[in-house]
């Protein structure tokens, strides 16, 4: 059996460092990725760096992607990555739980953002902006997806309804209110919205 090498990137690594693993990654069959030193802004800022110009190396479309899942890579750094890297790192980039409003469309744009999430919210009538303006997180997808069962199209405005109260249960901050009553326009269903108002204002007055 051939036994599987890890090649460990440092936070300190320099310039020609770099590109010596570049070529032992290319070089070699049964190898991964240990970037688990990495954790800092300051990490993640030096190892882009350095992976920047070799782009289309392999060594640095797998770096772009272990980034890309990184809870501290910064927006700027996720929106090049999301140009540099590849399907997979979109992905990756799409299934994170928040995202700027500029990254969010490009997700959109590419129709990469989480598919099963961006499907459901298209089979339930969901306005778009809900994905923009960030307003339905992993977790209220996994609720819902949680009881649905096929057919429930048919009453897609009870699902809209259920990610309005949703948010009042989880006390959303003064912006997020401003976002629900925003929403509640938006939707087509314009007596349940109503009703949903209603709540959102007495909220908003509390």
């Amino acid at each position: 059996m051939i036994s599987l090498c890890t090649l460990l990137i440092l936070p300190g690594i320099q310039h020609q460092e770099w590109l010596e693993c570049c070529d032992v990654w290319d070089k070699s069959d049964n190898i991964r990725l240990d970037m688990s030193a990495v954790s800092t802004l300051s990490d993640i800022n030096n190892i882009f760096h350095l992976a920047y110009p070799t782009a289309t190396r392999a060594l640095s479309l797998c770096v772009f992607s272990e980034l890309a899942e990184h809870p501290n890579t910064p927006d700027d750094i996720l929106q090049s990555l999301f140009i540099l890297g590849d399907k997979g790192c979109q992905e990756s980039i799409a299934l994170r739980e928040s995202l700027s409003p500029s990254l969010l469309q490009k997700c959109l744009s590419a129709e990469i953002i989480h598919p099963p999430r961006f499907a459901f919210l298209k089979l339930m009538q969901f306005p778009s902006e809900w994905l923009t303006l960030d307003m339905y997180p992993m977790v209220l997808f996994s609720e819902q997806m949680r009881i649905y069962e096929k057919g429930d199209e048919e009453g897609s405005e009870h699902y809209r309804y259920g990610a309005f109260h949703w948010w009042l249960k989880n006390h959303p901050t003064a912006i997020q209110l401003s976002n629900l009553l925003q929403l509640t326009y938006l939707d087509k269903d314009e007596l349940m919205a109503g009703d949903a108002r209603s709540y959102i204002i007495n909220a908003i007055k509390e």
